[in-house]
């Protein structure tokens, strides 16, 4: 079980350069919807098993949105987990992709960290 995160994020933070701290965790909310095949994955490790590194930690989890019973297909909310393994500038990329049709317009996000 990851630790509660100090900080959550939103789309509304895009591109923007935010504080975070070595070994705390950080949390990104993105709306997406699996079943269309598009998920929220790290860009540069689109269809592999771990999206964490030697400067953070990458964990991605879904949750569906409530919806009306036997609805198929409803979306939800991707909680995207990081945490920094140490100190210094890090550039968390991700993108929301199909792992077998990625292209080059497809939506993305990133976040700069200034980590302490």
């Amino acid at each position: 079980m990851q630790p509660k995160p100090s900080t959550i994020f939103t789309v509304k933070d895009n591109k923007k350069s935010v504080p975070a701290r070595v070994g705390k965790p950080i949390e990104i909310h993105l709306k997406g919807n699996p079943t269309t095949g598009y998920t929220w994955t790290r860009l540069g490790f689109i269809g592999k098993e771990t999206l964490s590194d030697d400067d953070m930690e990458v964990h991605v989890e879904f949750a569906a949105t409530d919806s009306v019973p036997g609805m198929v297909g409803a979306g939800g909310l991707y909680k995207v987990t990081v945490i920094p393994n140490h100190k210094g500038h890090q550039t968390l990329q991700l993108i929301y992709t199909r792992h077998f049709d990625v292209k080059s317009d497809d939506p993305k996000y990133t976040l700069h960290l200034n980590v302490e």
